[in-house]
């Protein structure tokens, strides 16, 4: 029975960790019936090398998707991707073996807020902890310093003019990200409050930096005061 699916895939073997790269698919087997010659149909499946030589999976599999972004760990180990629409084929011209490389300029990728129990944060409420997550390549061992602000000034992004709140300091670890957690205390609430004209609601948003005045802020978000009374009229 001939062979159907994909026969041949093209990309970068040696990205740059941190740097989001795009692998397709450049062949088809000929009894590939066309209605089936479909890149959003593909299955790209991401495996790894082990220490006795073997490929295991990983349990990353994408359908229809085949950019990768590797984490900063990834550049110790070796990696094979695949393609297919049924089954993997294990080696190939439907794999490429992927060694990433360290960056060579050290760099925050981005900042997330998140609540303790690892989940998005977007609303916080001043009795929970704010978890803010910084994702770093070539940063590994270095210290950060995060900041929390509350937004005063208009437009996004950082701006001095902006309230400082409180500040921790974390390290970078083996797999690229620092952590830092803020208490959301109502002492830091009613400080932040000062002079705010609506206080039952606060905008606000951690900044992280490894050098003096690189600043990488992360998006905003809204602490809800339960302890506001509305002005008496």
């Amino acid at each position: 029975m001939s062979k159907k699916g994909v026969s041949k895939i093209s990309g970068n073997p040696a990205p740059k960790v941190g740097e989001k790269t795009t692998y397709m698919v450049t062949d088809w087997y000929p009894a590939t019936p066309a209605g089936e010659r479909n890149p959003a149909l593909v299955i790209w499946e991401l495996f790894k090398k082990r220490s006795n030589g073997s490929f295991t999976t990983t349990n990353i599999k994408k359908k229809g998707d085949g950019s990768f972004t590797f984490g900063e760990v990834a550049s110790k180990n070796t990696y094979r991707l695949e393609a297919y629409l049924h089954e993997p084929e294990g080696s190939g011209p439907t794999t490429i073996d992927i060694t990433p490389q360290p960056a060579g300029i050290p760099k925050i990728n981005r900042v997330e807020l998140r609540y303790v129990d690892d989940t998005p944060g977007t609303v916080f409420s001043y009795t929970e902890k704010m978890v803010a997550v910084a994702y770093c390549v070539n940063l590994t061992g270095e210290k950060l310093l995060f900041t929390l602000w509350e937004d005063d000034a208009a437009g996004e992004g950082h701006n001095s003019k902006n309230k400082f709140v409180d500040s921790r300091q974390a390290v970078v670890g083996r797999t690229g990200t620092a952590t830092a957690e803020f208490i959301l205390t109502k002492a830091l609430m009613q400080k932040s409050a000062q002079g705010e004209r609506d206080p039952k609601e606060l905008e606000f948003y951690v900044t992280v930096e490894y050098y003096k005045d690189k600043k990488h802020a992360s998006d905003n978000v809204e602490l809800k005061n339960p302890a506001y009374r509305p002005p008496v009229q």
